[in-house]
């Protein structure tokens, strides 16, 4: 059977080099096998095979069971995704810490750079309309985060933004949607059928970047910091560096958040 060169590649985003791929896609295909055998197969010249297989060990892919010779057992998939994925989150969240450390002592540092415009927005139906221009303007992606434990939020933009997302579904924009809630069932019931052609992800706890509700559209423009009691307020801006950095923050929590399906196919 040849090398699945697309599982490799996707192989690699997980932290594994293209050999590593490899080997690891025949370990599992064929089961326990000498580092020769291993060579064979994945096309690994065998000068190289031994770094590539202690390097999988390492990274928590293969177990090495050591002897003459020597036997190579794939780790379970699921397993080994689950590791490598939060290893990889934890890089990203001490990178992110000490990168922004950094470049904040940078950036208070030059003079004339451009601050970040923030716009508040008071009044229910003055964030609704600019939640509305917002998705109006999508071209590509949109992604939504929402606290539903948040009840305030629920009632005062609750049914008014499903049917936004129901029109941009129709328009093919791509529309991710992180729920915070209890329990799944609070997403299903808020979601209703759309949750069946969206893609939507619920987590149990999460704090959101810019407090209980985040809305995101092409990297471009973002809507943040959701407050207010009797009526909605919330944050918006355009700067581009920041409307990044907010969507990253959104997509760490993703990686972790479970898919939240459709509960007609339970």
């Amino acid at each position: 059977m040849g090398i699945n060169e697309r599982l490799v590649n996707h192989l690699r985003r997980f932290g594994l080099t293209v050999y590593e791929g490899r080997a690891y896609a025949v370990l599992v295909s064929k089961g326990i096998l000498k580092a020769k055998e291993i060579a064979e197969n994945a096309k690994i010249p065998y000068s190289k095979i031994y770094f590539v297989l202690n390097d999988l060990e390492s990274k928590g892919w293969v177990e090495i069971h050591r002897g003459k010779p020597s036997l190579y057992k794939p780790v379970p998939p699921h397993d080994a995704i689950e590791s490598s994925k939060e290893r990889i989150l934890q890089r990203l969240k001490d990178a992110e810490v000490e990168a922004l450390s950094q470049l904040e002592r940078l950036y208070a540092g030059q003079e004339g750079v451009r601050k970040v415009e923030l716009w508040n927005i008071v009044g229910t139906g003055n964030v609704l309309r600019r939640v509305e221009k917002m998705l109006a303007q999508a071209e590509r992606e949109v992604w939504v985060a929402v606290t539903m434990n948040h009840q305030n939020i629920v009632k005062l933009l609750g049914k008014r933004l499903v049917e936004i997302i129901r029109v941009l579904e129709m328009k093919r924009i791509d529309v991710k949607m992180l729920a915070i809630a209890k329990e799944v069932g609070i997403v299903t019931d808020f979601l209703g059928e759309l949750i069946a052609s969206i893609e939507v992800r619920w987590k149990q706890d999460a704090e959101l970047p810019g407090g209980i509700g985040l809305i995101v559209v092409d990297d471009k423009q973002a809507l943040f910091n959701f407050g207010g009691r009797d009526e909605l307020s919330a944050t918006w801006s355009d700067e581009k560096g920041f409307v990044y950095m907010l969507k990253e923050v959104i997509k760490n929590i993703w990686l972790q958040a479970k898919p939240c399906l459709n509960p007609v196919t339970y």
